[in-house]
């Protein structure tokens, strides 16, 4: 399948549509925090459309000259170590930022219980 001008600018405008339908996913799932059914299926749908979104990503290098004559294998030996350290990088900051937010300290409330003794004790603390 050769990539012409004209489907070259449906993927892009499909690729588009579902950038922007992520944006909007991400500011409406702010509104909805308090609904979790609603946000569940609001996530459903952005992960489908983040699928399409890889899908249309992979149309597209897979119609290039470098990926059908099969050249793909020599810029892989080419940047081989920058891609390992990328990969390496991406997931130390994956693995941090979900060990960050998985700490009970962000979902306990003992900052504001230990304001509430102090206030009781005639202590105001900031």
């Amino acid at each position: 399948m050769r990539l012409t001008t004209g489907r070259y600018i449906i993927i892009l405008l499909i690729q588009t549509l579902l950038l922007v339908i992520d944006w909007g996913i991400n500011i409406s799932s702010l509104l909805t925090r308090e609904n979790n059914a609603v946000m569940l299926i609001l996530f459903i749908v952005q992960d489908a459309c983040l699928i399409l979104a890889l899908s249309a990503l992979l149309l597209t290098f897979f119609s290039t000259y470098v990926f059908q004559t099969g050249l793909v294998y020599l810029l892989y030996e080419r940047f081989r170590a920058t891609l390992l350290v990328l990969a390496t990088i991406y997931y130390y900051y994956y693995k941090r930022a979900a060990l960050r937010i998985s700490d009970p300290r962000f979902y306990e409330e003992i900052e504001l219980e230990q304001n509430k003794i102090h206030q009781q004790n005639g202590q105001i603390t900031q």
